[in-house]
Formats: C-alpha cells, sequence, structure tokens
C-alpha cells in the first residue's frame, strides 16, 4: 500500500509530481491537487481514510496560498482505465467526502480524526470553498478492492497568481484506517510539506505590464475633459478611483451621468492585448432664469417757433411696456441661453395732447409708437403748440359823421407793429 500526493498544470496533460503553472498560459488561475490511496496488493483494504491540507504559507514551506474552487472529487484506477463516479465501483459512491475550514494537524490525524466531532462539514454545508483548509475522504465502513488506487481530486484557484511568479506550493496528506484491528488496514502514512513524496507546483513565466484608462467626458459640449492612464500587473488592483475626480466636477457644477467603474478600485485584467478603457459621462447643471427689459415712450409739449409764448406748453407724458424672456444658465461656464421675448414687438398706448385754450396742436394724439427689445430705452416724441388765428381791432371813429375810418386785425399773441400808433393813423385820416 502507497500514497502519494499530484499536481496538475497548464504546461501539459496529465498530473505529476512536480508541475509549473504558467502565467503567460490559459486558465494560470486554476490547477488541482491530488491526494491518493493505492492498493497494489490482492488483499482489500478496510476503513482507510486520507486527508490532504490545501497548500498554504502556514505549513512553513509554501510560498504563496491557493483557496478551493469547488468541491473535491473521487475516481479510481483499476488497470489503466480511471472510472467517472457516476459509472464506478460501489466504493466511489459509498465513500464519504468531507471538508474542514481550518487545516489538519497530520501527525496526530489518526487518533484525532472524527468525522462526527463537529469541525467536518459535508459539501452541501459549504457556502464558501475559499475558506476550506482540508478536505478527507472516509471509508471506515467500506472497503477497497485489490489493486486498485483512489484518487481524490481538489480545484483550486489563485487570483494573485501574477503575483507569485517564482513561489512554489508543497502538497501534504495522510493516509490511515480508522476501526481496524487486523492487518487489513493501512499503515499510517504521512507526507510533510516540502518531504520527498509532496507534490509541488511552482508559478512561472513572465510579466506583461498591463494597461487601463478611465475617460472623463462632457456630455454637454461632447467633449475629453481628462483621462486617467494606470498601469500595473495583471489581477492587481489600481490606488485608483473616480470618486475625487467625480468629486471636483461635481464641485465646478457638473452633474455625474454615468460611471463604468461605479467608483470602485479597478483591477487590471489578464489580456494582454487589449488595453481596460473605462468612461465617466457629465453633464453641466443649470437653473431657469428670466429676464426683463422696460421701454419708455416721452411726450414732450412745446410752443412752436415764433410764439409770443416759449418753452414747455404742458407736463411730460410717459407710457411704459415691458418685455421678458425665460432662459437656462449653465453654472458650468456661467453663460446663459436665452429663448426669444414674449413678443417681437409691442406698441405704445395712445397718449391724447392736452387742451390749452387758444393754441391748436401739430398732434392731437401720439399713437402707432411701436418699439422692440432691442429698441433704446426712451422713445421720444413732440407735439407742438401754435397761438390760434384772432382779431384785435382798433377802430378810429370820426365822432362828427360817426364813420369808421380804419381798422387793423391781429392774430392772439402777435405784438401790435409800432407803426400802428395813434398819432399815425389820425394823420393817415386827415
Amino acid at each position: 500500500m502507497t500514497s502519494y500526493t499530484m499536481v496538475s498544470d497548464n504546461q501539459s496533460v496529465g498530473v505529476k509530481a512536480s508541475g509549473e503553472q504558467s502565467i503567460n498560459k490559459p486558465h494560470a488561475e486554476t490547477f488541482s491537487l491530488y491526494g491518493s490511496i493505492s492498493n497494489s496488493t490482492s488483499q482489500k483494504i478496510h476503513g482507510a481514510v486520507e486527508i490532504v491540507n490545501v497548500p498554504d504559507v502556514a505549513d512553513g514551506h509554501s510560498e504563496f496560498t491557493p483557496v478551493m474552487a469547488g468541491p473535491a472529487k473521487l475516481s479510481s484506477i483499476s488497470g489503466s482505465t480511471v472510472a467517472p463516479a457516476e459509472q464506478d465501483h460501489d466504493i466511489i459512491g459509498s465513500a464519504e467526502l468531507l471538508y474542514r475550514l481550518s487545516p489538519m494537524n497530520l501527525r496526530s490525524a489518526q487518533s484525532a480524526f472524527d468525522p462526527a466531532d463537529g469541525t467536518w462539514l459535508t459539501a452541501d454545508q459549504i457556502t464558501d470553498w475559499s475558506l476550506v483548509k482540508a478536505v478527507a475522504v472516509s471509508l471506515i465502513s467500506q472497503e477497497i478492492p485489490p489493486y486498485t488506487t483512489l484518487r481524490l481530486a481538489i480545484p483550486v484557484k489563485d487570483q494573485q497568481i501574477y503575483h507569485h511568479v517564482g513561489k512554489t506550493i508543497y502538497v501534504s496528506s495522510a493516509i490511515f484506517s480508522k476501526g481496524v484491528e487486523d492487518d487489513s488496514g493501512l499503515p499510517t502514512l504521512m507526507i510533510e510539506p516540502a518531504s520527498e513524496h509532496s507534490a509541488k507546483l511552482k508559478v512561472v513565466g513572465e510579466y506583461d505590464e498591463q494597461k487601463l484608462d478611465v475617460t472623463f467626458i462632457d456630455d454637454t459640449i461632447g467633449e475629453t475633459l481628462k483621462t486617467v492612464t494606470k498601469t500595473g500587473q495583471r489581477g492587481t488592483t489600481t490606488d485608483y478611483t473616480t470618486i475625487a475626480d467625480v468629486d471636483d466636477y461635481v464641485a465646478k457644477h457638473y452633474i455625474l451621468v454615468s460611471d463604468d467603474t461605479e467608483g470602485k478600485m479597478i483591477t487590471f485584467d489578464y489580456d494582454d492585448n487589449v488595453d481596460q478603457h473605462y468612461t465617466v459621462h457629465l453633464k453641466h447643471d443649470t437653473e431657469a432664469v428670466t429676464d426683463s427689459v422696460k421701454k419708455n415712450l416721452v411726450v414732450h409739449y412745446v410752443y412752436a417757433d415764433g410764439q409770443a409764448k416759449t418753452g414747455t406748453a404742458a407736463d411730460d407724458a410717459q407710457e411704459a411696456i415691458t418685455f421678458t424672456r425665460t432662459g437656462t444658465h449653465d453654472l458650468v461656464t456661467d453663460t446663459v441661453e436665452w429663448d426669444a421675448w414674449d413678443q417681437a414687438s409691442q406698441t405704445f398706448p395712445a397718449i391724447a395732447s392736452p387742451i390749452i385754450s387758444g393754441y391748436t396742436t401739430d398732434k392731437t394724439e401720439v399713437s402707432n409708437v411701436s418699439v422692440t427689445a432691442d429698441s433704446p430705452e426712451t422713445t421720444e416724441e413732440t407735439v407742438k403748440y401754435r397761438a390760434n388765428e384772432q382779431e384785435l381791432t382798433v377802430d378810429f371813429i370820426d365822432d362828427t359823421t360817426l364813420v369808421k375810418r380804419l381798422r387793423r386785425s391781429l392774430r392772439l399773441g402777435q405784438a401790435i407793429p409800432s407803426l400802428i400808433t395813434t398819432q399815425l393813423m389820425i394823420s393817415r385820416v386827415t
């Protein structure tokens, strides 16, 4: 009876005592560990148990710590044929696979192993395979047929394997029989880490630097704000997140639209041929604003030139109208995009000219004065007053005959010519 440990790698097919896992080949993160019980005699073996510890830096020899990736599988080898579990001998179906969340002390494994002590779990009790540290196959109530080898396959993974180039792990195990008093049981055999029969797996390959970038895009104007570029090893996590940059843009009145990274640290992938690209979309924050302009109409009332009265004839009259519009204030650029004014043009209400006795205006009212929002703030109109035509009669009467001899008419406000004097008039009628 013998026991041995094995490994499989991504360099070649099959299991081996010493393997090399290449980070430059597919499936670099996954591989398998194996333990076995080989009955090379013509006798049956009773009460057999094998325990395999998952390699761990805590074992004092392994240089990194892989974790289990799923449940273990048991197969048998009879001659040169490996039978799948569903077609194997009854022994495969009746064997009990158990899992432990802490490594087993292999030196005391035979005396300490108790499937019912609460430290061993079945597959349906495992919620996180990465926590499993030891696997046992128990055949306490079964027997291993002559010339039969049982092989226990344990799938493991190492997401940080790209950091472990040049490092090695070692597989350790123990076999023994439990509850057997005669010589039909297994001899107790232990394979310690890094011992002669301990399988080992070394990580090999060349490191290829990975590259990723995060581009910040202003969706409002369709331009790139900035691009952050990071380089590092495959499978490693950058020390960069978008949080600080997004906060900075928000402080400048941007609104976050989407972030491919979700604000989390980014892990470099394993594809040497394609860089990773992430995008953060932002847009300008805005607010609604309103605007108005007031337009004034001022009408002046004055005496026309050449009048006896000059200057202001009446107080100014005023009317006002207002144009309004709405707009969008871009808080990033501090600019406003205005909509059209509420009215293209407006007409001031008509203003009737004041009546001044004895005077006639050139406009009875000021009306139909239209302006736009772009017109001058004040539009001025002038109404002029002229004196009405009236008669001033000077009659010279001959008292003897009572006959009017001379009459002269003048307009209201018109000065009496100096030539019209009583003396002149008298001389002209004598």
